[in-house]
């Protein structure tokens, strides 16, 4: 199973695996080059205080180089350094020699008359020896040659130990980055796996299971809070539904009983006329209101499903707020409310004007149906920096303040059993919300119970 825990130790290993072996080779081409170097040097110099040596005698006798390589803790020096050395004439024949090498020779053909050349020879018994040949002369005149060597045997071996340490240590490297891997991405993987549970845990009707995710402030504890949010609104959500389900329910049982009452009143025995006509006239109001619920609903429904299309044109505010306060005014004036409108001639908006009409009626008809004989409510209009403010003003009873949070909320009623007496669904609210949020607005509303409650639409032009 390739799992992203898997397949992180294998990339962070293989990646330490390729960068431990470009470091190991750079070390060990740096170290074989210094070793070179180092032997290279040291030949050079044995050969140049043999060519020093070979001038100055040979200056003063007048012949060829007179170096004598016979001196027993010369060759002893040499052996100890692994060093070798030997003197040619002009001519290329090996003069002497220290210490022994049994038959054979440093110098090739080519390097032993005269030319300054450095080369690696395999000597038997010995092995890998770097020669370096360097000419002798006197006043422009060649007098011989002398090759210097030392053997290679150390510094291969040096190198081959290197090598072993290398390898040691790029598999300890790649082993260390296996297990220190797969338990560190393990340790950064586990918010993910407690994702995975929690995810895994959850129902439609247990949403209370969170991560809480504790420590520094990454990618992965900001993976968990935005999970942990998400539980939050999905809980938030399937509680309103809860909620939204069992309102609807209770407010559809008290027409529908209504409805049932009657029809088996009306079915009990004969009657009159007049009696049929009241029994009628009960069941047409438990049927508008049923049908204004569903209305309602079937708005709020598609508003929140995205299915509700605004048709927006220029709409002149003034005979707006006209006709809404003419919708209204029969309920005003049987409740004997007075209603007033003040709106500038000149304000306009580009709006749905049904839905905006909607919301104005909705508001101005509660605020009616919140005042008493007597009372006054005002509708009006006027600018608002780059937009339009309409208010809704009236001097009934108020909403009492822990209530002001709630109002809009669907089936909320802050006097439930007025309301429902009045025929209201409980959503006029809620889609008053709608349509002003969908216009890219907002409302409020400010009250003082018993004095003054005024709701504001902020609506942009």
């Amino acid at each position: 199973m390739r799992t992203i825990r898997a397949r992180l130790t294998a990339w962070y290993s293989l990646l330490l695996l390729v960068t431990v072996v470009a470091l190991g080779a750079g070390v060990y081409v740096t170290m074989a080059r210094a070793l070179e170097d180092e032997t290279l040097s040291s030949v050079r110099s044995l050969a140049d205080q043999a060519v020093r040596l070979g001038s100055a005698v040979s200056e003063g006798e007048h012949q060829g180089p007179g170096i004598d390589l016979e001196d027993p803790s010369l060759a002893r020096t040499l052996v100890a350094g692994g060093m070798f050395l030997e003197v040619y004439d002009a001519r290329g024949r090996l003069m002497s020699q220290a210490p022994p090498l049994r038959g054979t020779s440093l110098a090739a053909p080519q390097n032993s008359t005269g030319a300054e050349v450095a080369t690696t020879r395999y000597l038997p018994g010995i092995g890998p020896v770097l020669a370096y040949s360097r000419p002798i002369t006197s006043n422009g005149r060649l007098l011989g040659t002398v090759v210097a060597g030392r053997s290679l045997a150390e510094m291969h071996v040096a190198l081959a130990r290197l090598r072993v340490v290398l390898a040691a240590g790029s598999l300890l490297g790649v082993a260390a980055a296996l297990v220190g891997g797969w338990l560190l991405s393990g340790a950064v993987l586990h918010p993910v796996d407690r994702i995975t549970r929690t995810a895994r845990s959850i129902s439609a009707g247990v949403l209370d299971q969170r991560l809480r995710l504790q420590g520094p402030d990454d990618e992965l504890h900001r993976l968990a809070d935005a999970f942990d949010e998400m539980l939050d609104r999905l809980q938030q959500a399937f509680d309103r539904e809860r909620q939204f389900t069992a309102d609807a329910a209770h407010e559809l049982r008290t027409p529908l009983t209504v409805l049932q009452g009657e029809i088996e009143v009306a079915l009990r025995r004969p009657r009159s006329d007049e009696e049929y006509r009241s029994i009628l006239h009960t069941l047409q109001e438990a049927v508008g209101r049923l049908s204004r619920m569903v209305a309602d609903l079937l708005i709020l429904a598609r508003a929140e499903a995205g299915a509700e299309i605004l048709r927006r044109q220029e709409v002149a505010v003034a005979p707006l707020l006209r006709l809404v306060a003419e919708s209204v005014q029969p309920r005003a004036t049987a409740q004997q409310v007075t209603l007033t409108v003040h709106a500038s001639k000149d304000l306009a908006l580009t709006v749905d004007q049904d839905r905006i009409f909607q919301a104005l009626a909705n508001i101005v008809d509660n605020a009616i149906a919140h005042t008493n004989a007597g009372g006054e409510v005002e509708l009006g209009a006027d600018t608002e920096g780059d937009g339009i403010r309409i208010w809704v003003a009236d001097n009934g009873e108020g909403i009492p303040p822990e209530h002001l949070p709630h109002i809009f909320q669907r089936f909320y009623r802050a006097d439930a059993h007025r309301s429902r007496d009045s025929g209201g669904s409980g959503l006029g609210l809620a889609i008053t919300k709608w349509v002003v949020e969908a216009h890219g607005g907002r409302i409020t509303v400010q009250s003082q119970p018993g004095q003054r409650t005024e709701f504001t639409l902020h609506l942009p032009r």
